[in-house]
């Protein structure tokens, strides 16, 4: 029955379409569309500060994380 579910569970995840996003600046590119949207959102903006705050006193443990998707960025976008 669980590999039922998982099968189930996959089939959902694939089945999603494209997602569609909003550009905060008209006229702006994609690619600095998505550097200014920090600045220009202070919600991504409060978050990504968080992120920071909660990250910092843990970086010891965290710098191989943070290598992995170092590593695995260039992979993702190139299969986008």
């Amino acid at each position: 029955m669980t590999s039922r579910r998982a099968a189930a569970a996959l089939t959902l995840l694939l089945w999603a379409g494209g997602a569609a996003a909003h550009s905060p600046v008209p006229g702006v590119g994609h690619f600095y569309g998505g550097m200014l949207h920090p600045l220009v959102v202070p919600a991504h903006l409060i978050a990504l500060a968080a992120c920071g705050l909660w990250l910092g006193p843990r970086w010891p443990a965290m710098a191989p994380v943070l290598g992995g998707l170092l590593a695995a960025l260039p992979l993702g976008m190139a299969l986008a």
